[in-house]
């Protein structure tokens, strides 16, 4: 499958309103309801409101099967616990092993549409599309960490460490992080 990315400020702008909930609420994702109600409720206001930016996978050569996957981006700071050692903050800062904030780079969702039979998509593929768009950040206004947040579920931390994601604390979710450098290897 040949994949394209389309930005959700996009489909906003020239679809109706009508026609975009028609789009958004084909997408289901029974394994993380979370993830499908985001997109069914709240990715446009996100959008309009600039706290997230949402970009929707289709399938190039046929886009009427609707949405195969999306991700949402944004930023966030996140508080170091006392036990994340001064190595990995020192590492994560860049500068200091005393920070106690970091500013990251965070994938707030993503997510594979189940409704769509035999979709290829996979969660290397939905990374794939989203660090090209984390290097431009990077490169206009800098940045070291991309941040993932998920529910402390062994499976799940287990499939984002196999795509070298680091495990950095426990707060309400795990935090798991990457460092630029890390995912070009």
């Amino acid at each position: 499958m040949k994949e394209i990315i389309i930005h959700l400020a996009d489909l906003i702008d020239i679809l109706s309103e009508q026609e975009l909930i028609q789009l958004l609420e084909k997408f289901a994702c029974p394994k993380n309801k979370d993830v499908e109600s985001f997109l069914h409720k709240k990715a446009t206001q996100f959008e309009r409101t600039h706290n997230a930016k949402t970009y929707l996978i289709f399938n190039e050569e046929n886009m009427s099967t609707g949405i195969y996957g999306y991700f949402s981006l944004s930023f966030k700071e996140i508080i170091i616990t006392p036990d994340v050692s001064k190595t990995k903050v020192k590492s994560l800062d860049g500068f200091s092993k005393k920070a106690e904030r970091i500013k990251t780079y965070l994938i707030g969702q993503l997510g594979k549409n189940f409704n769509i039979q035999d979709n290829p998509l996979n969660l290397t593929r939905i990374l794939e599309c989203i660090f090209p768009i984390f290097e431009q950040a990077q490169t206009l206004i800098g940045g070291r960490v991309i941040l993932l947040e998920c529910e402390d579920i062994p499976a799940l931390v287990n499939i984002y460490q196999r795509e070298k994601f680091v495990f950095l604390q426990k707060q309400e979710l795990i935090q798991l992080y990457l460092l630029f450098d890390v995912k070009k290897n």
